[in-house]
Formats: structure tokens, C-alpha cells, sequence
């Protein structure tokens, strides 16, 4: 109310009654957001905006300067205004429409006072229509100011449109309070438009024309001509009707979102002509009393023959209420008519079904889809909207309601580019992939692949599989999932690679039990895929939850079916450890290797670092990626080479084809490593490669390989696998050697072909020439011994079988056998002997029985030792051996080592053949200190006698020193752990051991004893102990005794025995004795165990050939 007070007059608390008022409109969250500063600070921007209403429509959009400090991000909208319905449905529209994110909206209503100059006198809670005011305040995220002033014209366009509307309303209301029938009377019909329809514009229809007054939305000539153009366009009227109704195709300013429609009133000769829409009442009302649809009701139920009181036409009347009131009003009732049949003759129908109309009056072509409740939620689908995307088509109408077991969706489908036939013609024929649901099309393929078992597999895949498979990918791929996952056994990995619908490739991991996904993607990305996004899917069956990873990847390439089966097979021999996972499998991708070509490279690779270590191994591996053209010639070099039916051409043509790559090489580096692999392939006279085992083992000319360290071999088999690499080093064709179970995964070559050195020297005194051989487990995850010894033998039975698949035989009748399945580039080799090392002393049985088993011509004799041999440890001979060259060292000094008391220090312990032997040598040895790996043995003064005695005793049960009596130890002696931090040290073992601190760890305790000045230092152990002081630790070869090594020079002993191999670098060797110390190579003072093997084996072939010949029996 304005004019009716002064500014003398004017509240002093206006300011604290709007604060009061407005308050109560903000959000309660909104309040404990603002400090009570910030509140403040909010409350009396409102306030300055609300306090002077000078225009009837008063907007304000800005960005709010930099004290409002959380609105840093946001824009507001303020509209201040007479009250009326639709204020905030048109600003919401329009941000809607513009995509601005609305944050906040708050819109109080107050009654208001105000001087003449619209100056705040009075504010309350609304009251009195006339007096309301509606002030809206909204914050949107942040706008340009461009932006800005483009929303303040549309809000004000928009709202004076409203403005238009609201004061026509009354006129509106009052000419429709005056319609009347022709005869006078008011119509139901009337009644019910009047109470149910929003007028936004009335106008007058007479002549096939607008009469000129108008009200509301009719004042734009734009609606007008709409209007005017669908009024002429069919007939109005039926007989029946008194009031017509019509969808339009005009749009309002004023609640923009919602359909327009406009009723046409019976009304003499100029009929009444209303726009608007009708109301949410109307559409929440029984459908029965709408008298226009009553009607069309009874008729149906007529033409349908159910009585008023039948089940049918309660179901006819259920199915109409879910109908909208504007398809009732508009449409005419034999198109109605249609849809309800089909509805009632489907009600529980479990299988989905459709039905096209043409919609002719509204360029509209209707589907009607029929399917089972739980399919509903999944139409229009995915596929449906990329269908009308690509054909321009837009969704009118998306109508849908629940009857019984079914579900009913109307699609009402416009397309501005194609005539309804056009329409409904290629909707009809893409109609079951358009309307079909997931549920339905997994149905159609279970029934169709199992028939009359249908049933039951479809029950029983959907009682076990997860929500996921229908979310994230088609019924084909799953039903191929859930197939996979059914004949999935143990914890096997299976893997497929995809095509997917979006052009990238879809690798999928199928298991038996949950997998990480922190094991899984390394391994993809190994193989040079991005992934992109992943899911996982769950199937229960049999009482096992199993699953499927499906991976998304980025991929370049179109891969043909038959490279996607490739790629998946390398993935899935990763996943079941069958292949190492490395950034190398990218050769699976990017050159097209298959698995056994993959694994080749692999072991090429892992022999090249074994022998030239001067490159890391990542490196080499790197080069092979760097170069696919390379890498696809050499193995094809490799595989024509050694392929049984290759010409000599393919080889020469190949090389040819390798000698050109070498120009598409960009370093030296690349090219020296290119042509170290080519020297290697060119090296290898024989594989197995295509006898196609898990092994892959080559053997190589050594001596063709240029800077092969040496001494060279003259022959090396090496061989490879996921989870084992061996090599076994001959220095001649006829040569012998034992087969270690090395601890050295790196560099084994290295310390085997130190071994292979040493056993030249031993072998000088037989006719065969030294070779050595060694195997290492890789990834041994044995948690106790049992478990590691039987992965040992399992291990060593593989590598003795991959050298005899490179051997040649010999037949009864002494005719050379070539290896089967063999190309070979070197003649007849039928000469392999092996013998017992560290690790394998109980392994010879095993050899043997591979031996016999393959028929090998030496049977028993390829392994020295075992059952059938000589027992070294029984026999003692490499102590005893040992033992001969000690007692001549002590004669050079004038002792006698087995009369005199001589103070003794060892590497050891009583269960070891060469210590154990060792130490029952001499009855008048005295054993002060000896160590192994787990503990650490001090007698300080013992009783030669009393110990002897009692090494013995641990010698028979194979004891450790843990197991030696306490109470027969010397004053200040004990056993300590190696591995102690701390060992309080007696006077006597510091005296014995000639040292001055109080406590050691077991390590220096070890360091101590190598120190120690003693007559003897006994080596029965494994390991390398001692070097020069010029060397380094790596130079000694040994990391597990980096900790405990000692210099040569450091070295107290007078003599040393050296039973167990590499005890002592060999430069260490010079030294200590430069220093005095009395001492062979270990290669003599061991060698009688060869010697002694040499004969075993001789008389073995021996007694063999007499055998055959009958000349002696078993």
C-alpha cells in the first residue's frame, strides 16, 4: 500500500523487522554456513535491494564484489515484484534451459508497506493478496558479463510476459464465468475447464478466424498465428462435443516446459478460444469424472462387452488413470481404443511386444511397448537414444505405468527430416534392437541356444549373476561370460580380448575367486595398453562366486579375431604364471609374436645379460620393443633356422632382411646389442624350441659369440622358463662336471663358468675335460624346507630333460641316435655326463632315472654317485683327498697333523660330507671354532679325545651344532646364532681368537674366526670367504657373504684346506700365500672326488657294453 504514510512516520525498526521476516525463509544449513558476521553481511545486502520498490518489476543480476567471500564462484539474481503464480517456475525455467547450476534459491512472500516513493514502511508475513510482494533471490554459479546481461533480458522478457498474463487473468476469469451454453444453461464440461485448465490467453473464434480483442499470451501475434493456423487445420467439433480440445505446438514464456494446449468453447457464433495447460489437479484426478473422458470410457467399455461390475472394467478404468488427461482430450477414441486392447490382451505376458501407430493430426508416430515390470526401467535405452541422434529424431512423449506383471511405456517419436511413413518405416525395422530390453534379449539367446533346457539355464543364470552384467554390457557378451566362468576350474585364469561398440578393445580376466586389480593392470600395461575404465562382474555357481574383469583399452590397432585370440593367450599365460610379466610383451601388440615366439625372446634376452651384463636388462629388453621390424626378423631367423622344413634360402633371406633393419638403428648402443642378438641366433646349433615345451634351451658355439668372457666354453646349453633358467658349460666334447643348485639368479653363468674353470684343472688327472652346470628357481615362495627341496627336485628334473633334448644317443649296436625332433648344425654329440654339486648331492638317483627312462646309452653312468655309485660321503673321498694335501703343507713345517695337537677353525658342520669326513681325519685335532649358516660353534680348549668322540656322534645322526653337548664344551665356549646383534664374548674365546672387544655380532664373530691364528683353516663349506685385498666384494661373486668376507692378507691360518669350491678367490690364493700361509687351489685339493667318479663312470660303460653283450647278467 503506497501514499498512506510519510517518512515521518516511517518504522525506525523496519530494517530489524525484514531481518526477522526474511530469516525465517533461509535455509536452516544455509544459516549455520554463515559466520554471524557473514550473516549479517547477507542480511543487509537483501535488505538494501528489498527497502525501495521505485518500478512494478525490479531485477538485479550481478557478480557480488569481494567482501561476500564464499560467493567468490556465484552470481546472483534478484527480482523483487507484485505476487502472482508462476514467478519462480520462469526463472527456474530459464536457468534450466541455459544450464546454470542454481546453488541456492530463496523466495519469500511478504506483505508490504510503502510510502509514495516505494521507500520499505511496513513488513510482514503475506496477508492481503493485494499488498503481497514476491522477492526471489537466487545464486548461480558465476557468469561472464556477457552472460549476465543476456539472462537479465530473458528474465525480463519472460516475466513482463507473466506480468501480461496475471493482469488479464481477471477479465479472463470473468468472461468464462459468463459462458453459457447456446440453450442457456452451464455446461459440466465448462465446469470442470474452468477449474482444471490454466489460462494464459483467451481470444475469440469466429469465421475461421482470431477475432481482434485478445487477452493474455494471445496479445503476441506469434501464438496467434500458431493458434489460428491448428484451428484451421481439421475440423473442431464432433456432434457430442461442446468443448474441443487441441495439443499446440505454441510456446509461453510462462511455465515454458510444460505442453500448451487450447480449448475451444461452443459459444453462439463466435466460439471462446483458451490457452493454456491444464493443472496438476487434473491430472491427479479420477479419469471417470472428466466428463469428456467418461464418455470415451463407456464407449470403450461397450465395445469391449463387460458389464459396469467386471473385472475388466476395472482393470479398463486402472489402465486410464495412468493415461495423461491431454492424450485423453486430444486423440480420438478408436486410437485409444487400440492401445488399451493390446494392453489387456498382454496383461501377463512375460514376453516383450510392440506396436507403431501413426499419429497423423500430430505428426507423431507412437510406439507402445508391452514388456515384464523388471525390464521396464531400461527403455528408451542407450542404443534408442544413439539411434535418434543419428537420425535426427527427438522423444515427444516418454509415457509409462505398471498393470499386474507388465509394464507399459508410450513413445511418442517426431522427426523433422523424414515424412511419419519414412518414420514409422525405420522404426518398424529397427524395432527389436530398438525396443527390446537386456533381460529380453538375454531370454531370446538362452532359449535359443538350449531349447527345451532353456528354462532351467536362464534360472539359473540369473539367480547367480550380479546387477553389474546388465548395467554394463550386452546379453551376448554375457551369456559368453557366464559360459566361460561355468567350465572354469581351480584358480586358472582365462582371458579374452574384444572388440568393443566404441572402437577401443575390451580385455577380459575371468577367475575362480576374487583378483587384484594391483596385479592385473601392471600385467595389461605390460602388453603397451592404456586402460581406460574397468568393471567387475560377479556369478555365483555351484557355491563359488566367480568373476569377470573386463578392462576397456585404448587400442590403435584393428586387430583382426584372430591377433585378438593371440594377444589374450600371451595375457592369460601371464596370469597363470606360464610367462613373465615385462614391459617386453609389448611385442605381443606391436609385432605380432605369439606366446612361444614371446617366450623365445624372452629367453634370447635372459641369455644375453647371463654372458654381457654390461647393459642392464630392462635395457636389452628395451631395444627389442624399440625395433619391432628387428625383433620380427630374428625370430624369424630363429624359426626358419631350426624349422625341420625351411630351405637354406628362407635362412639367407631372412638375414638378408635383418642386415636392413640394421639401418632404421639410431645409436651405437642399439646397434651393438641388435647385433649381439643376431651373433647369438647364429650361434645356436641346436633347440628345442620346436618340440614345444614349457623349457626353452638352446645350445651354442661359444666360441661364435664375439666378447664372450672367458675361459670359453666350447659348448653351452642354456635353458629358460617362466620360473627356471640353467646353464651347463662343457670345455670339450668329452667332459664331466657336477649340476649345482645355484643361489646366484643373475649372474649364474658367471659363477659356473668359474667352476667349469677350476673343474679343467681337477679334470687333468682323467680323460674327460671339465664342465659344470647350474639351475635357479626363480620366484621360490617354499615357506619351509620340505617345500624348497621338493621344488628343487622338481626343478632339476626339468633341466636335466631340456640338456638330454639336445643330446644324441647311441643305439646297441653303437650307431649314433641324433636328438628327436633336432636340427642340428653341429654333428653327432652323444657324449653328457653329469655329476653331484651343491644342492643336488642326493639328486644322481634322480638323473639316472630321467637317464633310463629316455633310454640315454649311459643309463646309470650319466650321473656319478646314487644308488648304483660310488656314496662320496661314505666313502670320504673328497675330505680324504683334501685331507693329503693338508698333511703335506703341515710336513713343509714339520708337523705332524694326525700325532700333533693342531688348533683347528672350519666352515661347517658335522652333517657336511667334506667337513664331517674332514674333521674325523686326525684324533688329535683340537676344533676351537667353526661356523655355518645358522650358528656359530666355539671350544676354546677342548679335549681332542672327548670331542672327536662326539664330532663323530653329530657326524652319524647328521646333527647340527646346535645338537653338540654343552657340558663337554671347554671353559668359555658355547654355540651362538649367526644372526645375533650381540654376543657377549668370554676371555677365553677372546684369547683364542687373539682380539680385544668384549662383544661381537655373529657377523664379525665370523670375520674373527677367518682372522683367527690357528694351525689350520678347514673349508668344508659353500661360499666365498676370502679375497685379495685389491678386490672388491662384487668382484668376488658371492653377495650372501659380502658381510662376513675377509682380506687374504688378514689371514692368521698356516694352512689351509680347501675341501669346498671357491672358498678363496684365486687372487686371494696369491696373497695369502705371498703372506705365508700354506695352501693348493681347491681344484687339487678336491679333486679326488673326481678322479673317483671318473672311474665310477668308465666301469659303468664298461660293465654296460659286457651286458649287451651277454657276456655278464644284471
Amino acid at each position: 500500500m503506497r501514499g498512506l504514510m510519510t517518512k515521518d512516520k516511517l518504522s525506525k525498526n523496519s530494517f530489524k523487522e525484514f531481518c526477522e521476516k526474511y530469516s525465517f525463509y533461509i535455509p536452516e544449513y544455509q544459516k549455520n554456513f554463515y559466520s554471524p558476521e557473514n550473516l549479517q553481511l547477507f542480511l543487509e545486502a537483501r535488505y538494501d535491494f528489498f527497502r525501495v520498490h521505485s518500478r512494478e518489476l525490479q531485477i538485479k543480476i550481478y557478480n557480488p564484489d569481494s567482501k561476500f567471500t564464499w560467493l567468490a564462484n556465484s552470481s546472483v539474481i534478484e527480482i523483487l515484484m507484485p505476487d502472482s503464480p508462476f514467478i519462480v517456475d520462469t526463472v527456474v525455467d530459464i536457468c534450466n534451459s541455459q544450464h546454470f547450476h542454481i546453488n541456492l534459491l530463496i523466495h519469500p512472500i511478504f506483505s508490504v508497506q510503502r510510502l509514495a516513493d516505494g521507500t520499505l514502511a511496513r513488513v510482514d508475513y503475506p496477508a492481503n493478496a493485494d499488498e503481497n510482494e514476491s522477492y526471489v533471490y537466487v545464486e548461480i554459479s558465476r557468469l561472464q558479463k556477457k552472460e549476465l546481461a543476456q539472462l537479465q533480458k530473458d528474465i525480463s522478457e519472460n516475466l513482463h510476459e507473466l506480468r501480461k498474463v496475471v493482469t488479464d487473468y481477471p477479465k479472463m476469469v470473468s468472461l468464462m464465468d459468463s459462458l453459457c451454453l447456446e440453450h442457456g444453461t452451464e455446461n459440466e464440461e465448462i465446469a470442470w475447464l474452468k477449474e482444471n485448465f490454466v489460462m494464459l490467453g483467451l481470444s475469440h473464434y469466429k469465421g475461421h478466424q482470431l477475432t481482434p480483442k485478445h487477452f493474455g499470451v494471445f496479445k503476441k501475434a506469434k501464438v496467434r498465428e500458431v493458434v489460428s493456423r491448428e484451428l484451421n487445420s481439421r475440423p473442431l467439433f464432433s456432434a457430442k462435443e461442446s468443448v474441443a480440445y487441441r495439443e499446440s505446438s505454441f510456446h509461453s514464456n510462462v511455465n515454458k516446459e510444460r505442453q500448451m494446449y487450447f480449448a475451444v468453447v461452443k459459444n453462439g457464433d463466435a466460439d471462446v478460444v483458451l490457452a493454456g495447460h491444464f493443472r496438476h489437479r487434473a491430472e491427479l484426478s479420477l479419469r471417470n469424472d472428466i466428463p469428456a473422458i467418461r464418455r470415451l470410457l463407456e464407449e470403450m467399455a461397450g465395445k469391449f462387452r463387460v458389464t459396469s461390475t467386471s473385472y475388466l472394467q476395472k482393470e479398463l478404468y486402472r489402465i486410464a488413470q495412468s493415461l495423461p488427461v491431454g492424450l485423453w482430450l486430444t486423440r480420438p477414441a478408436d486410437f485409444l481404443l487400440r492401445w488399451f486392447m493390446k494392453i489387456i490382451y498382454n496383461m501377463y505376458s512375460t514376453e516383450i511386444s510392440h506396436d507403431l501407430a501413426l499419429d497423423k493430426n500430430y505428426n507423431i508416430v507412437w510406439a507402445e511397448i508391452i514388456l515384464p515390470a523388471t525390464d521396464a526401467r531400461k527403455i528408451p535405452n542407450q542404443k534408442l537414444h544413439d539411434f535418434n541422434l543419428k537420425h535426427e529424431i527427438e522423444i515427444a512423449y516418454n509415457i509409462r505405468y505398471s498393470i499386474n506383471q507388465i509394464e507399459v511405456v508410450f513413445l511418442g517419436f517426431r522427426a523433422s527430416r523424414l515424412t511419419l511413413d519414412q518414420l514409422k518405416e525405420l522404426l518398424e525395422s529397427n524395432a527389436h534392437d530398438l525396443f527390446s530390453t537386456w533381460s529380453s534379449g538375454f531370454r531370446e539367446l538362452v532359449f535359443k541356444k538350449y531349447a527345451t533346457d532353456g528354462y532351467e539355464v536362464l534360472n539359473r543364470y540369473l539367480e547367480g549373476m550380479s546387477l553389474e552384467f546388465q548395467l554394463h554390457q550386452e546379453p551376448k557378451k554375457t551369456l559368453l561370460d557366464l559360459e566361460i566362468l561355468e567350465n572354469l576350474n581351480g584358480s586358472y585364469y582365462r582371458v579374452g580380448y574384444y572388440h568393443s561398440n566404441e572402437d577401443d578393445g575390451l580385455i577380459k580376466i575371468y577367475t575362480s575367486g576374487p583378483a587384484k586389480l594391483g596385479r592385473m593392470v601392471p600385467i595389461i600395461n605390460n602388453f603397451g595398453f592404456s586402460i581406460n575404465r574397468d568393471y567387475r562382474f560377479v556369478y555365483r555357481h555351484d557355491g563359488v562366486e566367480k568373476f569377470t574383469y573386463s578392462f576397456s583399452v585404448e587400442s590403435d590397432e584393428n586387430f583382426e579375431p584372430e591377433d585378438r585370440t593371440r594377444i589374450a593367450d600371451c595375457i592369460e599365460a601371464v596370469l597363470n604364471e606360464e610367462l613373465t610379466s615385462k614391459p617386453i610383451n609389448e611385442l605381443v601388440r606391436i609385432a605380432g609374436l605369439t606366446k612361444r615366439e614371446l617366450d623365445l625372446t624372452k629367453a634370447l634376452c635372459a641369455y644375453f645379460y647371463k654372458f654381457n651384463n654390461s647393459y642392464t636388462f630392462f635395457s636389452i629388453q628395451k631395444v627389442l620393443v624399440r625395433y619391432p621390424k628387428f625383433t620380427q626378423c630374428l625370430v624369424r631367423l630363429f624359426e626358419v633356422k631350426f624349422n625341420p622344413d625351411s630351405e637354406p634360402a628362407d635362412i639367407k633371406k631372412t638375414k638378408t632382411a635383418i642386415s636392413d633393419s640394421f639401418r632404421e638403428l639410431n645409436s651405437v648402443i642399439d646397434e651393438t646389442i641388435c647385433k649381439t642378438f643376431f651373433n647369438i641366433v647364429n650361434a645356436i646349433v641346436r633347440t628345442n624350441y620346436y618340440l614345444n615345451k614349457a623349457e626353452i634351451s638352446f645350445k651354442i658355439k661359444s666360441g661364435l659369440i664375439e666378447n664372450m668372457p672367458v675361459p670359453v666354453p666350447l659348448y653351452e646349453i642354456y635353458v629358460y622358463s617362466h620360473d627356471l633358467e640353467g646353464i651347463h658349460l662343457r670345455g670339450g666334447r668329452i667332459a664331466r662336471g657336477g649340476i649345482r643348485w645355484s643361489d646366484r639368479p643373475d649372474d649364474f653363468r658367471t659363477e659356473i663358468l668359474s667352476l667349469m674353470k677350476a673343474q679343467m684343472i681337477k679334470n687333468t688327472l682323467i680323460v674327460p675335460v671339465g664342465s659344470k652346470g647350474g639351475f635357479v628357481i626363480k620366484n621360490n615362495n617354499a615357506s619351509n624346507r620340505e617345500e624348497r627341496m621338493a621344488a628343487g627336485v622338481k626343478t632339476y628334473k626339468r633341466f636335466i630333460t631340456a640338456l638330454l633334448d639336445l643330446t644324441d644317443n647311441i643305439s646297441k649296436d653303437g650307431s649314433i641316435i641324433p636328438a628327436e625332433g633336432i636340427k642340428r648344425f653341429d654333428g653327432d654329440d652323444p657324449y653328457l655326463v653329469v655329476a653331484a654339486d651343491k644342492g643336488t648331492a642326493t639328486f644322481s638317483d634322480i638323473a639316472n632315472e630321467i637317464s633310463n627312462e629316455r633310454g640315454f646309452w649311459l643309463t646309470d653312468a650319466f650321473a656319478s654317485g646314487g644308488s648304483n655309485g660310488y656314496d662320496h660321503k661314505k666313502q670320504g673321498i673328497t675330505a680324504r683327498g683334501t685331507w693329503e694335501s693338508v698333511k703335506r703343507h703341515f710336513h713343509e713345517i714339520g708337523v705332524n697333523p694326525e700325532k700333533s695337537q693342531i688348533k683347528v677353525v672350519g666352515i661347517g658342520d658335522m652333517a657336511g660330507d667334506v667337513f664331517g669326513n674332514g674333521m674325523l681325519l686326525s684324533r688329535s685335532m683340537k676344533l676351537v671354532a667353526a661356523f655355518n649358516h645358522l650358528y656359530i660353534f666355539f671350544d676354546p680348549n677342548p679335549d681332542p679325545k672327548i670331542s672327536f668322540q662326539e664330532r663323530k656322534r653329530l657326524f652319524k645322526k647328521c646333527a647340527n651344532w646346535n645338537e653338540y653337548k654343552k657340558e663337554l664344551i671347554s671353559k668359555g665356549g658355547g654355540i651362538f646364532n649367526r644372526s645375533s646383534r650381540r654376543v657377549e664374548l668370554s676371555t677365553e674365546i677372546r684369547t683364542m681368537l687373539g682380539i680385544k672387544p668384549k662383544s661381537l655380532s655373529g657377523e664379525e664373530l665370523i670375520r674373527a674366526i677367518l682372522r683367527a691364528p690357528v694351525d689350520l683353516l678347514w673349508n668344508g663349506g659353500i661360499g666365498t670367504y676370502v679375497k685379495a685385498s685389491s678386490e672388491t666384494d662384487f668382484q668376488a661373486g658371492d653377495p650372501a657373504n659380502d658381510r662376513v668376507r675377509v682380506n687374504a692378507s688378514e689371514v692368521r691360518a698356516k694352512v689351509v684346506g680347501e675341501g669346498g669350491n671357491l672358498g678363496f678367490t684365486q687372487a686371494a690364493r696369491v696373497e695369502a700365500a705371498e703372506n705365508g700361509v700354506h695352501l693348493n687351489t681347491d681344484a687339487i685339493d678336491n679333486s679326488g672326488g673326481v678322479n673317483m667318479s671318473d672311474h665310477e663312470v668308465n666301469l659303468k660303460i664298461l660293465l654296460d657294453i659286457l651286458r649287451r653283450k651277454r657276456i655278464i647278467k644284471d
